[in-house]
This record gives C-alpha cells, sequence and structure tokens, in this order.
C-alpha cells in the first residue's frame, strides 16, 4: 500500500496532507524526509521521498544529494534524481539478504552553493 502526500505550498508554509506542516526557510534551505522512519525486510528495498525546502534565493541553485553516514553492510542508498534544480528527490534504501537485522541511523544530505544539510532517517532492518 503506498501513501500519497499533497503538498502546497501557501506564503511560506508547506502542508504536507496526513504528516505534517514545515516553514519554508528564510534563507538557505532546509530537507524534510517522509517517512522519517523506513521498514525494509532484508532481500527487500523501499524509498522515502526528500523534500529540499528553498527560500527565495536558493530557487534557481543545484542540489547534489548524499550520504553522510556509513551504512551497515549490505545496505545500499541511491538517489533519483540525484543531483540538479531539483525539489523533491526519491531515495531507494536496498537491503541485501546478509545484512543483520537491527536498527540503523542514515544521514542523507544535500548540498547547495557550498553548504550541506542533513536529515537523520531511521532504518529498521527486519
Amino acid at each position: 500500500m503506498k501513501t500519497l502526500l499533497l503538498i502546497i505550498l501557501f506564503g511560506g508554509i508547506i502542508s504536507i496532507a496526513s504528516s505534517q506542516t514545515v516553514t519554508v526557510p528564510r534563507k538557505d534551505f532546509d530537507l524534510l524526509a517522509t517517512p522519517a522512519t523506513i521498514r525494509v525486510a532484508r532481500g527487500d528495498s523501499t524509498a522515502l521521498d526528500v523534500f529540499i525546502l528553498r527560500s527565495k534565493e536558493t530557487r534557481k541553485a543545484k542540489v547534489k544529494m548524499g550520504l553522510s553516514s556509513g551504512v551497515p553492510k549490505g545496505v545500499v542508498v541511491r538517489f533519483e534524481p540525484g543531483n540538479g534544480n531539483i525539489d523533491q528527490s526519491k531515495t531507494i534504501v536496498s537491503v541485501a539478504d546478509t545484512t543483520p537485522p537491527g536498527t540503523y541511523n542514515l544521514i542523507l544530505n544535500a548540498t547547495m552553493r557550498n553548504k550541506t544539510k542533513g536529515i537523520i532517517i531511521s532504518l529498521l532492518v527486519l
């Protein structure tokens, strides 16, 4: 079952249906990931969305997505798209059959104009 998120911008406020309300930054940018916790069975993969909340001054800046934490053996993280003038990136997390079960923190990041910001995602390997 997939959850559909509706994002609406109201004068500096972003409303994400069924999730939360976030204020758009006045300077720079911020990140929002949904969901913030993912559960993945060994041998499977799942996706989450990372939203880049931009101030007016960063609307045209290019972004490069990345990972600034280590990952457990057998976990692969990729971003679609991984760079460009994007406001959202789908993050796919794949877990090998050999990955030990447990809870891991992943730090997803975005770099824009030589500034990097990150967000912590909790990965529960089943």
